[in-house]
């Protein structure tokens, strides 16, 4: 947090390959810092369950190779974007929730058995190659006047369903548990290694395999 409330726009922040507890960052009030770590399963935050992990105000924040363990999100959520614009790649949430009133976007990102992502009337929500999987609440719960575009994403074994709420949500390419219209998009068992040992990488034969689109994909996934 001391090292975050320092930087200037445009600054990197690195985390080194480390579990952290009961971490809780305020992000300041400055433009295009980069909360960076050094991959998934190497730099992990974990949270208290009782105050968000990261709350980010009204400006453009970037985060990228970090796990996040939200601890009890029931209690409070992971991640809670109240105004500017959030761009998370190649994270992995457990545990986790995000609370949404602004701009949110997704790209790499594994969300799994926490609570989802609740977009309030003035979110715009959008997830690439992504997976959601075993989140109560949903993997999206959309508030009337939400906006959400869904690409090349996994949706499956979220309850009650996997997008819940009034918000107007775009899917394409994506596999989404009990079907949604949109171009490409299937309903099929994803074949997942082992999603109960958390290993989402797909197996071979997985309908999921080649079945996404290049346009707007990210180099690697």
């Amino acid at each position: 947090d001391h090292a975050i409330n320092a930087a200037g726009t445009g600054d990197t922040i690195k985390l080194p390959a480390a579990d952290y507890s009961n971490v809780v960052i305020n992000w300041p009030n400055t433009n295009n810092i980069i909360l960076s770590g050094e991959g998934i399963g190497k730099t992990t935050l974990e949270g208290s369950g009782v105050t968000p992990i990261i709350s980010i105000p009204g400006v453009t924040a970037t985060i990228k190779g970090i796990s996040f363990n939200g601890v009890g999100s029931t209690q409070s959520s992971t991640i809670v974007v109240s105004g500017g614009n959030a761009e998370i790649s190649n994270c992995w949430f457990v545990n986790s929730s995000a609370t949404v009133g602004s701009t949110l976007e997704l790209t790499n990102v594994i969300w799994e058995g926490g609570s989802g992502i609740i977009g309030s009337s003035d979110a715009t929500i959008s997830a690439v190659n992504s997976t959601f999987y075993g989140n109560t609440g949903g993997a999206f719960s959309t508030e009337a006047g939400c906006g959400h575009n869904i690409v090349n994403c996994i949706l499956w074994n979220n309850t009650p369903a996997q997008i819940t709420g009034e918000g107007t949500v775009t899917a394409e390419y994506s596999d989404i548990q009990n079907g949604w219209v949109g171009i490409g998009n299937i309903s099929a068992e994803p074949v997942f290694i082992s999603a109960e040992g958390s290993d989402f990488h797909l197996k071979a034969g997985s309908p999921c395999i080649d079945g996404g689109t290049s346009e707007g994909a990210p180099s690697t996934d």
